[in-house]
């Protein structure tokens, strides 16, 4: 059966999954699963890539904001995927909100996390069990 998105990243370690600001104290972390509505390639004063993009999450729109690191470390997974989930840091200027974005992750691999941590536990159990009997 399909799984809700939620379920790949509840093991994130963060306590919000959705760009919605109300009565956040900034800065605040979350992590939020959006579309990418659009890209745009900017560079910063000393010619590096840096990218906004527009994402689409349940609560609407918003700016997700790649720093040239952030870019740089996850350019792979948002040129190749439109549906990604995100973690970061929310940014309030001038009562606009967006995301400045640490890391970024697809849903087949949250899927592969997921079955590794599973196979893991797994694991540990048996040789609890083992250890005790």
């Amino acid at each position: 059966g399909s799984k809700s998105f939620y379920s790949y990243f509840n093991w994130l370690p963060t306590e919000k999954y959705s760009c919605g600001t109300h009565g956040y104290s900034y800065p605040h972390y979350i992590i939020s699963a959006g579309i990418i509505i659009t890209k745009r390639m900017e560079k910063t004063k000393d010619l590096k890539n840096m990218m906004f993009c527009t994402m689409e999450d349940e609560d609407g729109m918003y700016e997700a904001v790649f720093f040239p690191e952030s870019y740089k470390r996850n350019v792979k997974i948002i040129m190749s995927n439109p549906f990604i989930i995100l973690r970061g840091r929310l940014h309030l200027k001038d009562n606009n909100v967006s995301l400045i974005v640490m890391d970024v992750y697809s849903i087949p691999e949250l899927k592969k996390v997921e079955r590794l941590r599973k196979e893991e536990k797994i694991k540990t159990e048996l040789l609890a069990a083992t250890m005790t009997s």
